[in-house]
C-alpha cells in the first residue's frame, strides 16, 4: 500500500486537493449558487474555451487515444482505455437512471423561482432528469486518471491529466449542465473506475503479455 501511494503520490495528492476544495465550497453554498455565479461571469472567450474543454471526455477523444496507442504497439494500454470507457458508459447510465436528479435548468423551473438559466451560445442546455452524477466528468476522470496511472514516472504529465479532468468538471458547471455536487460525484466514481481499469484490467493484460513473451 505504501509503495503504491508513493508511486502515484502526485496523482493522489492532486486529486485530494481538488476534492477538499470542491467539498469545502459545496458545504458553504446553497444548491445552484455556483451555477448562477458562473452564468453571471460568462464571456465570449470563456464560452469558447469551456465549450471545447467539455468535449475532452467524449467518444472522439477516447477513440483517438485508443487508436494512437494501438498503432504504436501499446495494445495493452489501448485495451485498458477502451475497457475503461465502455465501463464508464454503463456505470454512468445506470447511476443517472437510478438517481434521476433534474438538471440545473429544470431544477430552477421545478423550484418555481424567477431564475431562468441561459444557455451558452452553440451549446444545448439539457433539461432532463440526468444530472447526478455528471457523465462527462466521470468520463474525463476515468480517462485522464487512467492515463496518469499508465505513466506513473511522468509526474508532470500525471498532474496535467488530473487538471484536464478538473477542467472538464468545471466546464459542466460553467455551461449550466451540472451542479457542483454532480461533478464531485462524477470525479469520485471516475477515479474509482480508473483505478479498477489500471490495477485489474491493465495488470492482467500485462501479465498475459509477459507470459506470451516467455513462451
Amino acid at each position: 500500500m505504501r509503495i503504491t501511494f508513493y508511486r502515484f503520490r502526485y496523482i493522489f495528492i492532486t486529486l485530494l486537493i481538488l476534492w477538499i476544495v470542491g467539498i469545502a465550497v459545496l458545504i458553504n453554498i446553497h444548491k445552484g449558487q455556483e451555477v448562477l455565479f458562473l452564468e453571471q461571469h460568462r464571456n465570449s472567450i470563456l464560452n469558447t474555451i469551456f465549450s471545447s474543454i467539455t468535449q475532452l471526455s467524449e467518444f472522439p477523444v477516447y477513440a483517438i487515444i485508443v487508436t494512437i496507442l494501438w498503432l504504436s504497439g501499446r495494445k495493452d494500454k489501448a485495451l485498458t482505455i477502451l475497457s475503461a470507457g465502455l465501463i464508464t458508459v454503463i456505470v454512468s447510465g445506470g447511476l443517472k437512471n437510478f438517481f434521476k436528479d433534474p438538471r440545473p435548468a429544470l431544477y430552477f423551473e421545478l423550484k418555481k423561482s424567477e431564475v431562468e438559466l441561459s444557455a451558452v451560445p452553440g451549446v444545448k442546455l439539457n433539461r432532463g432528469y440526468s444530472s447526478y452524477p455528471s457523465g462527462h466528468t466521470m468520463g474525463a476522470f476515468t480517462l485522464f486518471v487512467t492515463l496518469a496511472y499508465l505513466w506513473p514516472r511522468k509526474h508532470f504529465f500525471g498532474v496535467c491529466c488530473i487538471i484536464l479532468g478538473a477542467g472538464v468538471a468545471f466546464s459542466r458547471i460553467y455551461l449550466g449542465q451540472h451542479f457542483l455536487s454532480d461533478v464531485i460525484a462524477g470525479s469520485l466514481v471516475g477515479t474509482y473506475l480508473a483505478s479498477f481499469s489500471y490495477f485489474y484490467i491493465f495488470k492482467k493484460l500485462s501479465k498475459n503479455k509477459t507470459k506470451k513473451q516467455i513462451t
